[in-house]
């Protein structure tokens, strides 16, 4: 993705990973993007982001249960709507604070983010970052839990490990 390398990194790769596609990217669009970089001649693949079935932290809770939570959604990445579009399909009440990608965390964002988790109504309530986020916010903020991502392929999965085993 343009986040991570820009086009002139091609030209010293092996291969090129499209990454966080649509899940139904089709046939007729993959084959666009290909003839866009036909002129690197590398072997071209498709992946896309699929969410976990549950939340992790102390516990887990399964996704079905999380529309019976409300939820305090806290992201330090570069671009949360795929996250928010997630949330929203699953029926999920929250409230986001949209951060900065690998934002940092001072003593009084963390207060601010307790006391916003405080004034929530319900009874059922929790925290829920990203895996990337919960890492830095794990020992400072409690009831907290995050969403596993996976990456996956949108086809040729067995070639690209053949081309990677290739080059161990």
């Amino acid at each position: 993705g343009n986040l991570r390398e820009s086009r002139v990194g091609a030209k010293r790769s092996d291969i090129i990973v499209v990454t966080k596609c649509p899940s139904n990217l089709t046939a007729i669009q993959r084959e666009t993007i290909k003839s866009k970089l036909q002129r690197y001649n590398k072997e071209v693949f498709f992946t896309t982001i699929s969410y976990a079935d549950k939340i992790s932290g102390d516990k887990e809770i399964s996704i079905d249960s999380l529309k019976d939570f409300e939820v305090l959604l806290i992201t330090g990445i570069a671009n949360p709507a795929p996250l928010l579009n997630f949330l929203s399909t699953q029926n999920v009440k929250f409230t986001h604070l949209e951060y900065g990608d690998h934002h940092h965390f001072s003593s009084k964002e963390i207060e601010d983010i307790q006391q916003i988790f405080t004034s929530l109504k319900s009874d059922k309530k929790l925290i829920l970052t990203t895996e990337k986020d919960y890492t830095r916010l794990k020992s400072r903020i409690e009831q907290l839990f995050y969403l596993e991502i996976e990456t996956k392929f949108l086809e040729n999965k067995n070639v690209f490990d053949t081309l990677i085993k290739s080059h161990i």
